[in-house]
């Protein structure tokens, strides 16, 4: 890709003759030479030098800056303003080098009399498919900006969906891997000095107490060896999965049926595929290449699979609705509002609303989990530190009583 920044040292002359130096980040000379002649300055040496990846990464646009982008070019755009100076009056405002650079590109393409999804294409790759056949139907209407406006929206929507999906899976994992460690920490530094000083009672143990101390035992023993296992096993498991289509496909679809978190991650996949189709109806994507999009943009590969046999269906003339009655995978009340969508002749409506409900189910699960997972993990987290301390003071208190 074109935007690929690089690292320059440069040397120029302000107006007034007076020598200025620095660094930037450009995607080429020609960007360069462009944001310096903006601040006056005259470019007279340059050299390409090696710039430190945290310093490059800072400098990268991610998803969100994508979408924040679309969402202020839409904004300028349906204001009256034409695409060329909306993107140079955006280029003032944006931060990061890379989108410069973006803009920089497309600029030099427009201006080149190509069309701006051609332009998106060749400035960088975060735009795929998707976002550019919206952009080309955008300017097959005459309504780009609703069309990016569109995008924008879609886009807030599925970060959204992402960021409460990903919030509720968080603590708990963060709590459990907290909890390994303090169990850990206490089984191979702890319980070993309680372990010299009952040898120095010389006092017969509780069995409860011996099977602990068997454990700590072990994990100071073999829990680097184990560690280097699973590290070792988790590896081989990644690499097979690469080389192996069809284990994705099961561990995607085992993912699905996992009590409480599967439930929670069908219905942020649904909400997804729902608002991808609606948009793309909206867009007047014909509905094939809609598909083609929400299969594309479906993070799962078991429900990749399923859009694509409906995909083919619907290629064969099937309405969309019968061909999901064939999979679980879609709840009954999804294939009853989209056969009333596709019967009324406003599925795009239809779609938009399934998607809303799918939303309002995610956020609500999400707050739910919190709720349910917290005094579980609690309980689960106290017990296990309660029961290794009660193991340990089980001799002190036995030698308390048998001293009493």
């Amino acid at each position: 890709m074109e935007n690929r920044l690089k690292h320059y040292h440069w040397l120029g002359m302000t107006k007034q003759g007076r020598k200025q130096s620095g660094q930037m980040l450009a995607c080429c000379q020609q960007q360069l030479k462009q944001q310096l002649a903006e601040r006056n300055i005259q470019l007279r040496q340059v050299r390409e030098r090696r710039c430190s990846p945290i310093a490059m990464a800072r400098q990268r646009a991610t998803h969100k800056d994508i979408t924040q982008w679309t969402a202020q070019l839409a904004t300028l755009l349906t204001t009256g303003i034409s695409l060329v100076p909306a993107l140079k009056l955006m280029r003032r405002t944006q931060t990061k080098a890379e989108l410069q650079a973006i803009i920089f590109i497309l600029l030099r393409e427009l201006e080149s009399g190509r069309a701006m999804s051609d332009a998106l294409a060749k400035a960088s790759d975060l735009f795929d498919l998707f976002y550019l056949q919206l952009i080309r139907n955008g300017e097959l209407s005459g309504q780009l900006g609703q069309s990016l406006a569109r995008i924008a929206q879609y886009r807030e929507k599925v970060e959204q969906l992402k960021a409460k999906v990903f919030k509720a899976l968080l603590y708990p994992t963060v709590v459990s891997v907290i909890a390994l460690g303090v169990c850990y920490l206490m089984l191979t530094l702890v319980i070993p000095e309680f372990e010299r000083m009952f040898v120095s009672f010389g006092a017969s143990l509780p069995w409860f107490t011996r099977q602990v101390l068997e454990l700590s035992n072990f994990v100071s023993r073999y829990s680097i060896k184990a560690m280097l296992a699973l590290v070792i096993i988790a590896v081989a498991i990644r690499s097979y999965l690469k080389r192996s289509l069809k284990a994705r496909a099961m561990l995607s679809r085992f993912s699905l049926s996992l009590p409480i978190v599967g439930e929670l991650l069908t219905k942020a996949a649904l909400a997804k595929f729902s608002r991808t189709l609606a948009i793309s109806c909206q867009a007047g994507v014909p509905i094939l290449s809609a598909l083609n999009h929400a299969k594309a943009t479906t993070d799962n590969l078991h429900l990749q699979n399923i859009i694509a046999q409906i995909h083919h269906q619907t290629s064969q003339g099937s309405a969309i609705s019968v061909a999901m009655c064939e999979y679980r995978a879609f709840p009954e009340l999804m294939q009853q509002m989209i056969a009333v969508g596709e019967e009324s002749g406003q599925l795009d409506t239809m779609l938009n609303k399934i998607a809303a409900i799918y939303e309002i189910e995610v956020e609500n699960r999400t707050d739910n989990l919190g709720q349910l997972f917290e005094p579980l993990i609690i309980t689960v987290l106290g017990s296990i530190i309660g029961g290794l301390v009660i193991a340990m003071y089980l001799p002190i208190f036995n030698l308390m009583s048998v001293l009493g």
